[in-house]
């Protein structure tokens, strides 16, 4: 990550005052998102109380529709922003990409295929651009939504039962990370894969004239075949490592909500949690669980970005 941000440096500075912005609104809706929950659970106790009034329920449900319009306003803005800023960045690193390949000379381009050349500044980049703008929304809105749910179990519902459920998330979902980051050599692989099959996709192309006069459609048309299932089964590899491996997220969730609500039933028993609080606390973990897994997802665009940053980057490097 580290990696990918000084590489862009240059941009963040440019556009510090967008980015900034970016972060305002990333952090206010996050606050917005556990906003219904509380209500919620407020809403609970205040029946179970028997204080519900014709003027309380009418600012309930005044409050309740205020804030997925706030959310939405807000995240519209925020969205509109950020792809705007990619597409700004996606360009001017392009020119700059090409504007250095005019300028290499015909030992560079002996060196480097024109299919490998053609993937770093296509799928090299576009990971690149994408984990620029999804590393923002990523890290700031889902830890965000984290820290402010765990934040608001502690102060205002229980902190015992926040300790109990909580503990396992940031353990377990360390070791999966761990486990996870083996993953990011077969990705390189399947990028050098794939330029290899650009190369021999643009040989075919440009040589049609001389293959039809040689008679050599077959003989090319399996070479493409070959190239494309090498592709393909390179990638193969990839998605069946994430197939059994994101399910596992889903396990560590599961058993933080188990023992939310298990305990969360114990402690209305022994009288030092309220019904609506279990309400709200059970919501907050449920919660909790699209920002696990978009930090995740987050994790997987990192290693494919810290890849391809260093495949761009060996042919910004190079000298004519």
């Amino acid at each position: 990550m580290v990696n990918i941000f000084s590489k862009i440096g240059w941009f963040i500075k440019e556009q510090w005052k967008t980015y900034v912005l970016l972060l305002i609104l990333l952090l206010s809706i996050s606050s917005i998102s556990l906003a219904p929950a509380y209500v919620l659970g407020r809403s609970i106790d205040t029946i179970v109380s028997g204080g519900l009034t014709r003027e309380v329920l009418l600012r309930l449900v005044v409050l309740l529709a205020m804030l997925p319009t706030a959310r939405y306003l807000l995240s519209f803005m925020y969205n509109h922003l950020s792809q705007k800023t990619a597409q700004l960045l996606s360009f001017k690193m392009r020119k700059k990409y090409l504007t250095h390949l005019f300028n290499m000379d015909s030992q560079f381009y002996e060196t480097y295929k024109k299919g490998d050349l053609i993937s770093r500044v296509t799928s090299d980049l576009d990971a690149i651009t994408q984990a620029a703008s999804s590393m923002l929304e990523g890290i700031v809105f889902n830890v965000g939504v984290i820290v402010f749910a765990i934040i608001a179990m502690a102060t205002t519902i229980s902190l015992p039962l926040t300790v109990i459920s909580i503990t396992i998330m940031p353990i377990g979902l360390t070791l999966l990370n761990i486990i996870r980051n083996k993953k990011r050599k077969y990705i390189k692989i399947h990028r050098e894969i794939y330029a290899d099959m650009t190369e021999k996709v643009l040989e075919s192309v440009e040589g049609q004239r001389a293959i039809r006069a040689y008679v050599q459609e077959d003989n090319d048309l399996t070479k493409q075949y070959e190239a494309i299932d090498k592709d393909i089964n390179s990638w193969r590899y990839i998605v069946k490592f994430e197939n059994w491996f994101n399910p596992l997220f889903e396990v560590v969730y599961g058993i933080a909500y188990i023992l939310a609500f298990s305990f969360g039933v114990y402690f209305i028993i022994n009288q030092s949690l309220t019904l609506g609080g279990l309400v709200t606390f059970v919501a907050y973990v449920g919660l909790l669980y699209g920002p696990i897994i978009s930090i995740s997802t987050i994790f997987t665009q990192i290693n494919n970005a810290t890849i391809s940053v260093d495949r761009f980057d060996e042919i910004m490097k190079q000298v004519p």
